[in-house]
């Protein structure tokens, strides 16, 4: 690495470990070597595109490689814990897809082992990269939005279950459904407009209301929640409610985030605003001109050149991983 000052990554996964190699492949400090998949027809197609000579279907192989600086993890939920702790043990950085584990017992050693082996582990948090959620960042930590007190956190859709019948919806393999699917997608990006407070207790409810009727008739499997909803309340006294998903009957399919602070408040709900006080005045404010922000596998890479730890870090999957479980727990209960 040192020597050509490019990152020597290799993905495995490459379900949605595609669009992480789309964008390695852009980056002009890192070099792809390496690829891991079960599927051999589309580990050899991947192959092919983008020109790599080393394939696996195990992933023990290519995390044993000497030539690899890190890996990016892009696998059904249940093998991101294991990869993840192989690959940090054998000295390698790692990116992980979400939700981090299996449970925060899991997610607790994926932390662990990355303090240990001194590397970065780093979640795909992909909600936070866009230009319009730094902006909005930006305007929270200038001290406009106040003192957060309440937020609100939503991913709908109508009719929206991904791959019926998939590792998608057994819950073995995914280890929940909406929740953490898409759920954490928007607990991410509230939790880090917010400054990821530390929480003080968790309610939820949880359903699986139209996933398993649609599996029956289909002769798939269907045993995870397809809506999950939970109650955060942090040790500041703010709070945030939560709703994640696959199938509901709603109106329309609706994504987005609402935070109410004692200066301004913002949402992401048909675009982005921040709302304020200026002079007396109510004012609401847009994003303009601007500026592109790296993907999350640039600033991966770039974080691994600069010996700097990324704004995504195992702590965040770890809280995130915690509320999740919280969720679950109390619907049981």
């Amino acid at each position: 690495m040192k020597a050509t000052n490019k990152v020597r990554v290799g993905v495995v996964g490459l379900g949605m470990g595609r669009w992480h190699l789309q964008n390695y492949a852009q980056s002009s400090n890192t070099q792809v070597v390496a690829l891991c998949d079960i599927d051999k027809e589309r580990l050899e197609a991947a192959k092919q595109e983008y020109g790599v000579e080393r394939v696996f279907t195990d992933f023990r192989k290519l995390v044993a490689m000497d030539e690899l600086d890190a890996i990016t993890v892009a696998t059904p939920n249940c093998l991101h814990a294991p990869i993840t702790i192989a690959a940090l043990k054998a000295g390698k950085h790692v990116l992980v897809e979400k939700p981090m584990a299996m449970s925060a017992a899991e997610a607790e050693t994926m932390v662990k082992e990355a303090k240990s082996a001194k590397r970065n582990l780093m979640m795909h948090f992909n909600y936070r990269f866009t230009p319009e959620h730094f902006w909005l960042k930006r305007q929270i930590e200038s001290g406009e939005m106040g003192e957060i007190y309440f937020g609100k956190a939503f991913y709908k859709r109508r009719r929206g279950i991904p791959a019926l019948g998939s590792w998608f919806t057994q819950k073995k393999m995914a280890g929940g459904g909406a929740l953490y699917d898409i759920g954490v997608h928007i607990l991410d990006l509230a939790l880090w407009l917010m400054d990821y407070p530390k929480v003080k207790q968790v309610r939820g409810v949880s359903y699986s209301k139209f996933g398993p009727e649609m599996a029956k008739q289909a002769g798939k499997k269907f045993d995870v929640d397809d809506l999950s909803s939970g109650f955060i309340e942090f040790q500041d006294g703010a709070a945030l409610f939560l709703e994640a998903s696959w199938a509901s009957n709603v109106i329309t399919d609706e994504v987005y985030t609402e935070l109410y602070g004692t200066k301004g408040g913002l949402t992401t709900q048909g675009g982005t605003k921040f709302f304020h006080e200026a002079n007396g005045a109510q004012l609401d404010s847009t994003p303009s001109r601007l500026a592109p922000v790296e993907n999350p596998q640039q600033h991966f890479v770039d974080c691994i050149l600069e010996g700097k730890p990324p704004i995504c870090p195992g702590e965040h999957g770890l809280a995130v991983q915690r509320i999740l479980d919280a969720i679950y727990a109390s619907a049981k209960k």
